[in-house]
């Protein structure tokens, strides 16, 4: 394996580490909601707190009161691993950081006294990483030492405003309009020094590579809901999409390639064989469609009341459209979501749940030949939840856990940056964790 294999081979591990948790092609990275966490996720029939904005905007009808909840992620920390990268070798990345998930209103006004009115601010996605990863030693690859470096701060906010009123005694109506904003900041330095191929002069040499990017999504999201109730059970339908107004990314992009001399220093006057190669490129995309198109979503959902407590689940259909970015039809994707909840006493609810965040790419085959511009990536997780509830006087405090497990495969067609030859490196085996933390609290007015 050349070195400009392993060095996209680290970009592609870097790329995947930043985007598994703040990501186009998952969509279950965070529950928003204590009480939804705790049940996996199944809110479509079950929300009727303002995060009814998000998950199914009739959840609004059949709330009561005046309503002000939020809650926050504490902490959450993931680990991927990428099984025999290079030489053999295991390469993990380990990323962390705290995240808040929403906060929201909602109130009933004089102008409107049919109407359930809600406003929340919303995090769907966010993760911050910082990872380095240093070589010693890799005799197969010819490497002598080198280093790897990534930060990555990304984050997606919505602002939600909506309402949901009754037909009937026990059917309702809602919409929603969100505004979002996705915002990602990208920074890579990575230095390899290796013995020259035979015939080449030197005693070494040195690949450096920098890139820097800032990327920035601004759209609107819609939502409509109907939630319908027999007796103890009831039904929730939600449809979901969303318009991208601006889409911008600004960068740089720079590699060095260098003959050294026994001493560490460059060659006074290498010869014209394409060394001491120099490329620096400043970018800027402000195409509307250049990343692609938001998905559309269609969430149903079941829940049945009953006097121990609460079953609820969910079914989503994901349809991906055209992603010109990337130049392939992703198509579509299905999630569900379980979850149940125990009365354990007058005040304390347990919660459990199972739920599938499933990636939306084309899964990849071993031995698979991919084109330049084909998908290089394919996880699918499989998600548990824990929650505990307590209730006092009007109020709703909980503490939940999410753990997400996945296996996939991951693969990449390089470029070398001296000769312009394309070559494929596969890596059959991708093994990704994450554990979220959750804390809540809600109060009826």
């Amino acid at each position: 394996m050349k070195l400009h294999t392993v060095v996209n081979l680290l970009l592609l591990v870097n790329w995947w580490a930043g985007s598994s948790l703040a990501d186009e092609y998952h969509y279950t990275n965070q529950i928003l909601g204590d009480r939804n966490l705790g049940l996996g996720g199944a809110a479509v029939a079950v929300a009727t707190d303002p995060t009814a904005l998000y998950y199914n905007p009739a959840g609004l009808a059949f709330s009561k009161g005046v309503n002000v909840s939020g809650s926050m992620t504490s902490y959450a920390i993931q680990n991927i691993n990428f099984e025999d990268v290079l030489a053999d070798q295991d390469f993990e990345v380990k990323s962390d950081g705290v995240v808040a998930t929403y906060i929201g209103f909602e109130s009933r006004f004089q102008w409107f006294p049919s109407w359930k009115f809600g406003f929340g601010i919303f995090v769907p996605d966010s993760f911050r990483q910082s990872q380095k990863i240093i070589f010693s030693e890799a005799p197969d690859l010819q490497i002598t030492e080198g280093y790897w470096q990534r930060k990555q701060d990304s984050e997606e906010s919505l602002y939600s405003f909506g309402a949901g009123r009754r037909l009937s005694s026990n059917m309702g109506i809602g919409w929603s309009l969100g505004y979002f904003q996705k915002q990602s900041d990208d920074m890579l330095h990575s230095e390899f020094q290796y013995l020259p191929s035979a015939g080449l002069p030197g005693a070494f040499r040195r690949l450096t590579a920098d890139y820097k990017a800032k990327t920035n999504v601004l759209g609107l999201q819609y939502n409509l809901g109907l939630s319908r109730t027999v007796g103890r059970h009831r039904l929730g339908a939600r449809l979901q999409a969303a318009t991208i107004l601006t889409q911008t990314r600004r960068g740089q992009n720079r590699r060095t390639l260098l003959y050294l001399d026994e001493n560490g220093q460059p060659l006074p006057d290498p010869p014209d064989v394409g060394v001491n190669v120099f490329q620096f490129d400043n970018f800027v995309i402000d195409d509307d469609r250049a990343f692609g198109e938001p998905p559309v979503l269609a969430r149903i959902g079941y829940a049945y009341f009953a006097r121990w407590g609460l079953l609820a689940s969910d079914l989503e259909y994901i349809h991906s459209r055209y992603d010109r970015f990337l130049r392939t039809r992703v198509g579509y994707v299905l999630n569900y979501n379980l979850g149940v909840e125990v009365n354990l006493a007058q005040q304390f609810r347990l919660r459990t749940g199972v739920f599938s965040n499933n990636d939306s790419r084309p899964e990849l085959s071993n031995n698979a030949q991919l084109a330049p511009s084909e998908e290089k990536i394919h996880i699918d997780f499989q998600g548990y939840t824990f929650g505990l509830g307590y209730y006092s006087e009007g109020s709703h405090y909980s503490l939940g856990a999410v753990y997400q497990r996945g296996i996939g495969k991951a693969a990449i067609v390089n470029r070398n940056v001296t000769t312009g030859n394309t070559q494929e490196a596969a890596i059959d085996r991708v093994v990704a964790t994450s554990l979220q933390v959750a804390l809540g609290v809600s109060s009826s007015l």
